[in-house]
């Protein structure tokens, strides 16, 4: 089960419901925590996603494709046999960018290696220099795609002047 937030804000649940994806709002929810116009609160708080392997599209559309997602399948081959969008979020979706992330924790959202951006850019082997970033950060790299990317944390970040 993981906890969803909106703005660093818990929304609700999102977990797995015989065989179907189930999001189910907490229960002190306001419109700012709401996930998307088509995900309305319901009665008893549960949003169902009609398909054994499908995730609301509010929670999909930063999930990692191509080379990313080739990564994290090869990293976590032997733990996770099956990789749907469901264990993709599970693994990725700390580190979203937008308003929605999901994590089993708040505390959670905030657990991501740094990287110094100067290392990064002094690098000469630049050949190897992108499968070590995926090799490290690629976990932490919940966006999507067709170019390769990953995300990582500055540990020195300008601030603006």
């Amino acid at each position: 089960m993981l906890n969803v937030f909106t703005n660093r804000q818990h929304a609700g649940s999102l977990g797995r419901k015989n065989a179907q994806a189930c999001f189910t709002y907490g229960n002190e929810i306001d419109d700012s925590r709401i996930i998307s116009m088509s995900m309305p609160p319901t009665p008893n708080g549960e949003f169902k996603i009609n398909s054994e392997y499908f995730i609301h599209p509010a929670f999909a559309m930063n999930l990692p494709e191509g080379r990313l997602r080739e990564g994290i399948e090869r990293m976590f081959r032997k733990t996770v046999p099956a990789m749907d969008d469901m264990t993709l979020l599970e693994i990725v979706g700390r580190s979203q960018i937008g308003r929605i992330r999901a994590a089993p924790s708040m505390e959670e959202l905030d657990r991501v290696p740094e990287i110094s951006l100067d290392s990064v850019l002094k690098a000469t082997d630049s050949e190897n220099l992108f499968n070590e970033l995926i090799e490290r950060y690629a976990r932490y790299s919940g966006v999507a795609g067709s170019q390769p990317k990953i995300l990582a944390k500055d540990k020195n970040p300008v601030s603006p002047t």
